[in-house]
């Protein structure tokens, strides 16, 4: 069980990555642990650093992507955003959370990527708050 997830969650990553590059993103990593928590995309978009969290759905009736999102899963990423920033000395970058929902098929492929843009306010989940959307 573990392994068809693993395998359908590095599909949608590697479709999001892919849709990313071709709408300017530079990706420089994919799925960094550090901070507690993991980032699943790091890339930059134009002088912008985005962490990119990706949540992929193969039905609707789970939810939407966003919705996967609890106030602890914001918190990890927002603590792992803290921690990258801090472990790669980058305090004066511009830095944003976004959100890569990947509509998966019923064989597992991707169908389509949608990128919710700055869907996190960073210092606000290291308060308690959540996302924005």
């Amino acid at each position: 069980m573990f392994g068809f997830l693993r395998r359908r969650g590095n599909r949608a990553e590697d479709a999001a990555s892919e849709h990313l590059a071709r709408h300017g993103y530079t990706v420089l990593e994919r799925n960094v642990s550090i901070g507690g928590g993991e980032l699943d995309i790091v890339a930059e978009d134009g002088d912008t650093l985005v962490m990119v969290e990706v949540k992929a759905r193969s039905d609707d009736g789970l939810g939407s992507p966003e919705e996967a999102i609890t106030a602890a899963k914001a918190l990890r990423i927002a603590r792992a955003t803290r921690a990258y920033v801090q472990s790669r000395r980058l305090p004066d970058r511009c830095v944003r959370v976004d959100l890569a929902a990947v509509a998966l098929g019923p064989d597992g492929a991707p169908l389509r990527v949608e990128i919710l843009e700055d869907i996190l306010d960073v210092e606000a989940a290291l308060r308690g708050g959540a996302w924005r959307r």
